[in-house]
C-alpha cells in the first residue's frame, strides 16, 4: 500500500480545526484518491486533490481524546476502476460550516505510490486505509459513514469479546438460584425412590421406569376375566350408539338407476355436451361419464326422472366422483337436486378437481311448495374450457332424513323391472 510520507492539514483544514475546538462540528465526508505529483507545491495551500482518480466513502471513525487524534478509515476496491493509475495522493474532505466541503487533510506518496490496475483485468484489489489526523480538543467530531462497507478490526473484535466476557462474568456472579417448591421455580434434588412423598425433589428417569414397570406388572396380575368382558361390553355399547341413527332411519334410495347399472335408462341428456356410461373393471361397478371436453360457457346436463318429495322434510344427497387429471379455475362438477317445476337448484354436492374416487354428501330441507324434484349431473365449464378427462359420477343416493347413511340401491329394483318390460316391448326377451 502507498506510504504517504508527505501529509498534513491544509490551511482550510486548520481553519476548520480551530472552529471545531471552539465548538463547531467537525464532520468528515469522503476520501479522494489521486495520481498527481506534489512537486514544489505546499500541502497547506492545496484546496483539492491534484489529479483525482477515485472517490471513496468513509467507513469508520475513532477519536482518541487523550492523544488528540482521530483515525478516519476507508475501504476501496478497483472493481469500478476503468483505467489504471499510480496511487500517489489521498485527500480527506470535511464540511466547513461557513465554506461547505473543503480539503481538510492531504497526503502524497511521491515515487512510493502503488499502481492500481483496472478492475476489468485479472487482479481485483480490496484494501482498507486509515488516516490519523490531529483534532486537538474538539469534541463534536462525526463522519458520513457508508455502513454497508464497515469492517471491524482485530483490535475491535478482541475488545468486544473481552467486554462481553466481563459483562457475562459479572452477571453470572450475581445469579442466585433458589430451591424449587410447589410455588417457586428453582433447583431440585433428584430422587430414585418410587415410594417418596416429597414435594421438593424430582424423580429420575430410573424412578419413572420402575414405577411404570410396577404398574404393568400390577395390570397383568389383575383378573382378566373381569377386565375383558367389561371392555367388550363397552365396545358393544359404543358401536350400538354409533349405528343407532342409521338403523332407525327410514332411508331407502329414491333414485332409480343410481349407478348406471342400466346404462342411461331413466336419464336424459339436456346439455350441449352429452353424458354416457362406462364400466369400472377394477371396482366392478358402472358409472356415468362425461369424458369429452366442455367448451367455455357450455354445459353437460344429465337429468333423472321426476321424484316425489315432501316439502319441509329433510333429505340426504350423496354421490361418488372421479375427476383425476381434470382441473378448472372457472368450472364446476356437481350432482344437484332441482325443483322439477321450475328447474331451480335446491342443493348440490360438488366434486373436488384432480382427485380419484371420493364421496360427497349433503343434507337439506325441501322448500315449501316443492313436491317433485329431479337429480341432475352437471359439468359447467364457466368462462374457460374444461379439458378432456375423467368426469365420472356413480353411486348417487337421495334418501329421506338428515343422516348421512351408506349407499343402497332400493329404487334400482323398480328400474330393473321397468327396464326388463321395456326390453320385452322391443321383443328382446
Amino acid at each position: 500500500m502507498s506510504s504517504f510520507g508527505a501529509n498534513g492539514l491544509t490551511n482550510k483544514g486548520r481553519n476548520l480545526q480551530a472552529k471545531a475546538q471552539a465548538g463547531a462540528q467537525l464532520k468528515y465526508t469522503k476520501f479522494v484518491m489521486g495520481s498527481g505529483a506534489l512537486g514544489n507545491q505546499s500541502i497547506p495551500n492545496l484546496t483539492a486533490v491534484i489529479t483525482p482518480r477515485k472517490t471513496v466513502n468513509v467507513t469508520r471513525l475513532f477519536v482518541d481524546p487523550q492523544a488528540q487524534r482521530a483515525t478516519v478509515g476507508m475501504y476501496f476496491t478497483n472493481a469500478d476502476v476503468t483505467t489504471g493509475f499510480t496511487w500517489r495522493e489521498i485527500g480527506l474532505y470535511a464540511i466547513d460550516p461557513d465554506e461547505g466541503e473543503i480539503l481538510y487533510w492531504y497526503g502524497n506518496a511521491g515515487d512510493a505510490g502503488d499502481y492500481i490496475p483496472p478492475g476489468n483485468g485479472s487482479e481485483i484489489l480490496e484494501q482498507t486505509y486509515d488516516a490519523i489526523v490531529y483534532v486537538g480538543t474538539a469534541t463534536n467530531i462525526v463522519a458520513t459513514i457508508d455502513t454497508s462497507l464497515v469492517f471491524a478490526t482485530i483490535q475491535q473484535l478482541n475488545q468486544t469479546l473481552a467486554d462481553s466476557k466481563t459483562y457475562t462474568d459479572q452477571k453470572v456472579a450475581t445469579v442466585s438460584i433458589p430451591d424449587a417448591s410447589l410455588t417457586q421455580k428453582g433447583k431440585v434434588q433428584l430422587n430414585d425412590s418410587t415410594e417418596s412423598v416429597s414435594d421438593t425433589s424430582a424423580s429420575t428417569p430410573k424412578a419413572v421406569r420402575t414405577a411404570k414397570q410396577e404398574a404393568i406388572n400390577a395390570a397383568k396380575a389383575n383378573d382378566e376375566e373381569v377386565i375383558l368382558p367389561l371392555a367388550n361390553a363397552n365396545a358393544q355399547g359404543y358401536a350400538n350408539a354409533a349405528v343407532a341413527p342409521i338403523i332407525s332411519a327410514d332411508n331407502p334410495n329414491m333414485l332409480k338407476n343410481s349407478a348406471a347399472n342400466f346404462n342411461l335408462y331413466g336419464w336424459s341428456n339436456t346439455g350441449s355436451v352429452g353424458w354416457s356410461w362406462a364400466l369400472l373393471y377394477d371396482r366392478g361397478y358402472k358409472y356415468f361419464s362425461c369424458y369429452s371436453g366442455v367448451a367455455a360457457n357450455q354445459f353437460a346436463y344429465l337429468e333423472s326422472q321426476p321424484i316425489s318429495v315432501t316439502s319441509g322434510t329433510y333429505y340426504n344427497l350423496q354421490a361418488l366422483f372421479n375427476t383425476l387429471g381434470v382441473t378448472s379455475s372457472t368450472g364446476v362438477i356437481y350432482v344437484g337436486v332441482l325443483n322439477a317445476s321450475n328447474g331451480a337448484l335446491i342443493k348440490a354436492v360438488h366434486a373436488d378437481f384432480n382427485k380419484s374416487w371420493h364421496r360427497k354428501s349433503e343434507s337439506f330441507s325441501v322448500p315449501s311448495g316443492v313436491t317433485t324434484v329431479k337429480i341432475v349431473l352437471t359439468v359447467s365449464a364457466g368462462s374457460s374450457a374444461m379439458s378432456v378427462g375423467n368426469k365420472y359420477v356413480t353411486r348417487i343416493k337421495l334418501s329421506i332424513g338428515a343422516v348421512d347413511v351408506p349407499y343402497t340401491a332400493e329404487a334400482d329394483d323398480l328400474a330393473l323391472f321397468e327396464y326388463q318390460n321395456k326390453i320385452r316391448s322391443w321383443g328382446a326377451l
